[in-house]
């Protein structure tokens, strides 16, 4: 009756015990849950560069850092047309990785950040 008692323990915890994959239970697909269908400068753009890069002591100011400031629109735009803003933010190879210190910009911002520049970088 023992041996009863312990296999039916056993078998209910073994067969209670469930556990997916990352990958069952993670989206591969991310972007169905990042819409970059109405990325505006005023809307997404300037809120990821006030949080991630115009923070205090980094690009913002009289002296902002490396003397590249990302307070407005018009140096944002200077710095996207000549690659480095999304160079450093990709982190990509011959560019200082940014944001210095930090964790990497999310792939949904980055996609925020492309999606807005292949859309012709707009001041909206």
């Amino acid at each position: 009756m023992k041996n009863f008692i312990l296999i039916l323990f056993i078998t209910i915890g073994l067969t209670s015990c469930y556990y997916d994959s990352k990958e069952a239970i993670t989206p591969q697909d991310l972007t169905n849950l990042c819409d970059t269908s109405t990325v505006t400068y005023s809307g997404i753009v300037s809120d990821i560069m006030t949080t991630s890069c115009s923070t205090s002591g980094c690009h913002i100011g009289s002296l902002p850092a490396a003397g590249i400031a990302y307070d407005n629109y018009v140096t944002v735009k200077a710095y996207v047309d000549n690659g480095h803003l999304m160079g450093t933010i990709k982190q990509s190879a011959g560019f200082s990785a940014m944001p210095k210190g930090a964790q990497k910009l999310s792939d949904c911002q980055i996609a925020h950040l492309d999606a807005w520049i292949n859309a012709g970088a707009l001041n909206n």
